[in-house]
């Protein structure tokens, strides 16, 4: 188990250890038959005895002590309700070693102010396990697991309709919660708070709750697998200043109204991979606030957005993540937020299949696949110190990639193909580097600069079967050298406006529809080597204005 994670090598020595002293085979006392209430029961058993709750209603507390078993005949049948004025919980193991509480229906009657101090079960400063109850309409929450050196497991219980929460487990406290049915808490579903606090969230279904599917907060600690939450009020799973690794795995997070997961706050870390985040109102996965995240292999479609890293302060690697059909953007890098993205899929988007805007710090997007979004594969707005290589944008409706609004980049090794206007655009006043990019068959440009202040260096590219291999016009300024432009429609290379500065050298324009080069409108390109230009469709090899002026 070298291996396995710090919480769950706990959950299982807890599962172990929990009840290694209680004594089994003792006495069984009958409520209502031996004693007519369930305190009564619980005053008169010794260690390792169980009461045994026949089929009735209860309008009662019970509390429990040390190594006495409180057992219902039958979930349906057995009944406990307690006054929710009274501000206490219905069920109490506190201070209580090696308790088992099952089998029972446990919620409270009237109106009671909600709170972390009244409920349906709680165990505190003990250790309990808490099997197969029901806990509805308790005015506090529905199970509560708190107080330090609280070990205590709760297992395939429904807890529906409770106030504050379904689950809580606080005040450094250790639980184990698995395969409940967590539904309709006007809070969150499952909690897990307070510095030390610490929890394994395993198999549990968090359903319309009016907060949070799954809540870790305030430097707890948890690891959550195999979970499914959906349609909850905000977040399927919501981290926040955490402040250590939380861990969430497999899990299933989905129509909530908010986010699937969002980790948020300076110290919260986040390891989420092979999640199913769909059809949230927001983002599949969302970290901000100055979180950290690992974020691998997961699936976040039909969202607004996929992924977002987003916020000074925030950075993410994300890799092998399946970002498609989302509303806006498969993955969203923002507002200082910074990212290394590899090896994603980003596929039929309403907007881009990465977009980042606004990010001041270094950014670094490897070898993902964009294709057949429904405009740029992937968008660099107002961004410095980019890094794009060896991505895939093909078949988008827009550009493969572009840079523009002041953006600097790198864009080496990509290959656009078959994009409705263009391989890669540099506009706006960006600059940069474009090297050994493949831009084939995309209906107007294989690489297009535009306007003033936009500078970039073309070096040792690939532009085929487009209108343009190369465009630059509109002031725009660059070196362009070694790059083949062949087959394409019109031109290889084209220089337009008296404004635009270009450096021409050593590139191979052949074969295209009309010329090898051209430049018109003022355009004066600067040749300061021999460019390769054989075998046009029309007058010649260069053009400059109206007049041929060699075929080389």
């Amino acid at each position: 188990m070298n291996n396995v994670n710090p919480l769950i090598k706990m959950a299982f020595l807890s599962a172990a250890l929990l009840f290694a002293s209680q004594v089994w085979g003792q006495k069984t006392l009958i409520v209502p038959q031996g004693y007519n209430t369930i305190q009564k029961a619980i005053n008169a058993a010794n260690p390792g005895d169980t009461v045994l709750v026949k089929a009735g209603l209860y309008r009662e507390r019970a509390v429990l002590k040390s190594d006495v078993n409180l057992v219902g005949e039958d979930v349906n049948t057995v009944i406990i309700e307690c006054p929710a004025e009274l501000q206490k919980f219905v069920v109490t193991a506190k201070n209580c070693r090696n308790c088992i509480i099952k089998g029972l229906t446990v919620r409270s009657i009237g109106q009671g102010m909600a709170g972390h101090l009244t409920g349906g079960i709680l165990v505190a400063d003990g250790n309990a396990l808490i099997i197969n109850c029901r806990v509805e309409n308790c005015a506090g929450g529905g199970i509560q697991i708190m107080g330090h050196g609280t070990r205590a497991i709760a297992e395939k219980n429904i807890c529906i309709n409770n106030e504050a929460f379904a689950i809580l487990v606080n005040n450094r406290a250790f639980g184990i919660v698995r395969e409940n049915i967590c539904r309709m808490s006007k809070g969150s579903g499952i909690t897990v708070s307070e510095n030390g606090s610490r929890a394994v969230i395993n198999k549990n279904r968090c359903e319309e709750n009016g907060s949070d599917g799954i809540q870790i907060m305030g430097n707890a600690q948890a690891t959550a697998e195999d979970n499914i939450c959906e349609k909850n009020q905000k977040q399927g799973i919501n981290v926040y200043d955490a402040n250590c690794d939380v861990n969430l795995i497999n899990n299933v997070c989905r129509e909530n109204n908010s986010c699937g997961i969002i980790a948020t706050g300076a110290g919260t870390h986040i390891i989420a991979v092979k999640n199913n985040c769909t059809n949230n109102e927001i983002s599949g996965i969302l970290a901000r606030g100055r979180a950290k995240g690992t974020i691998e292999e997961n699936v976040c479609s039909n969202n607004h957005d996929g992924i977002r890293i987003f916020d000074a302060g925030t950075t993410a690697f994300v890799r092998g993540n399946v970002c498609n059909d989302n509303q806006t953007s498969g993955i969203r890098i923002g507002n200082g937020g910074e990212a290394t993205l590899q090896k994603n899929t980003c596929t039929g988007n309403n907007d881009d299949g990465i977009k980042v805007s606004n990010a001041t710090n270094s950014s670094t997007l490897v070898s993902n696949i964009c294709q057949a979004n429904v405009r740029q594969g992937i968008d660099i707005e107002q961004s410095t110190g980019v890094i794009v290589k060896g991505n895939i944008c093909k078949d988008n409706g827009s550009q493969g990639i572009i840079l523009w609004n002041k953006s600097e980049g790198q864009i080496t090794d990509n290959n656009c193909t078959g994009n409705l206007e263009g391989g890669i655009e540099f506009s706006g006043a960006s600059r940069g580097i474009i090297s050994n990019n493949i831009c084939t068959g995309n209906t107007f440009y294989g690489i297009y600069l535009q306007a003033g202040g936009t500078s970039a260096q073309l070096n040792e590219n690939h532009c085929f079967a487009s209108t343009y291999g190369i465009l630059i016009k509109g002031g725009a300024q660059s070196r362009v050298v070694g790059n083949v432009c062949s087959q394409n429609l019109w031109s290889g290379i084209a220089v337009r406006d008296a404004s635009t500065k270009a450096v021409l050298s050593a590139n191979q324009c052949n074969n295209n529809g009309a010329w090898g080069i051209i430049s018109w409108a003022g355009a004066a390109p600067d040749i300061r080597e021999v460019n390769v230009t054989t075998g046009q469709g029309k007058a010649g090899g260069y053009r400059r204005e109206k007049h041929e002026i060699a075929c080389l």
